[in-house]
């Protein structure tokens, strides 16, 4: 992967907590115009017809569509202030609150590093964070964030 690419990975049940209307993304006019075109009745090779309309018809009826497996966040301009090697760009942090946690749940982030997470669920209406970190030079930043937020 390069380096600009951060892999997240999501193990949730099909049945857990989900807001998709939280992080629909709008198409541009483009992506509208394309999938517009593509409820027309089309005719494929064998006789049979089709229409590419299903995307297009969700789209349209929920003001949106969400990624399917890459998130289109810039890791230019995020604070560079904490210091840590591996660290979240806060509008990621902040979609994955957005979808998955509820309004006064609690995150759980296990490696919470300077916290992004934790002040992302917090600014998204989390009732508390949990942060887990082995390097206490790490915890010292997240409290400081947090008490900010």
């Amino acid at each position: 992967m390069r380096q600009s690419m951060k892999m997240c990975i999501w193990l949730g049940s099909p049945d857990c907590y989900r807001n998709q209307d939280n992080v629909l993304c709008t198409p541009s006019q483009a992506t509208s115009a394309r999938y517009r075109a593509d409820m027309a009745l089309r005719e494929g090779p064998p006789g049979r017809t089709y229409r590419n309309s299903t995307i297009a018809k969700s789209s349209d009826e929920r003001q949106g569509t969400t990624p399917f497996n890459v998130l289109p966040f810039s890791t230019g301009g995020q604070p560079t202030a904490f210091k840590h090697p591996a660290s979240t760009p806060y509008n990621l942090a902040d979609w994955w609150c957005k979808y998955l946690l509820s309004k006064n749940g609690t995150l759980l982030d296990m490696f919470a590093g300077s916290g992004t997470c934790l002040q992302s669920g917090l600014e998204n209406g989390a009732k508390s964070v949990i942060g887990i970190e082995k390097k206490k030079s790490y915890l010292t930043t997240t409290k400081k964030r947090i008490q900010n937020s």
